[in-house]
């Protein structure tokens, strides 16, 4: 009876993590996902079981997820805070159809042989589309005017110190 609670608290707190939780097998297919997955990307978990990771990962982050997702390091070495963009399953309301996370991985092996066997990755992701978006925001108000919404001289000034700092390089490079 109490393995029982102890099993229904595990799956209570999973479940309800704000975090999205996985597991993929060795060949990068999801064994397990938390229902924080349906909530935010709009899949149901059954549409994920058994489906590599590229599916639901933007084609320009495959890879940095690839390194992240095929984790086989553990501890302090394994993957942390890649940032990746999943894919949602619709676009609804005009939102985006991507969410922005942060993701850790580690890889999982079966002790007990005399070489550990590689089992797959677990991992554990943060959704931080709102923070992205904000720090959109800021950047766009820092550099460009409030009421015309043309470049300002901030963003006039950086531009021509990178472009400055450009010119330095290259003719640093040709002598």
């Amino acid at each position: 009876a109490r393995l029982r609670q102890s099993e229904q608290l595990h799956r209570y707190l999973v479940d309800r993590s704000p975090d999205l939780i996985y597991t993929l097998d060795a060949a990068s297919r999801f064994m397990f996902v938390n229902e924080r997955f349906s909530q935010i990307l709009g899949y149901d978990r059954d549409e994920l079981l058994n489906l590599h990771y590229a599916g639901i990962v933007h084609p320009d982050d495959l890879p940095q997820a690839e390194r992240a997702f095929n984790e086989r390091r553990t501890g302090t070495r394994a993957a942390r805070n890649v940032e990746i963009r999943l894919r949602r399953k619709e676009r609804t309301h005009g939102d985006d159809a991507t969410r922005t996370i942060v993701l850790s991985a580690m890889g999982v092996y079966a002790n007990g042989a005399a070489k550990p066997r590689f089992l797959g990755t677990y991992g554990v992701c943060r959704d931080i589309s709102e923070r992205k978006r904000a720090e959109e925001i800021i950047s766009y108000h820092a550099f460009h005017d409030q009421i015309t919404g043309l470049p300002n001289r901030t963003l006039f000034r950086d531009r021509a110190g990178a472009a400055q700092q450009l010119a330095v390089r290259g003719a640093v490079h040709r002598s």
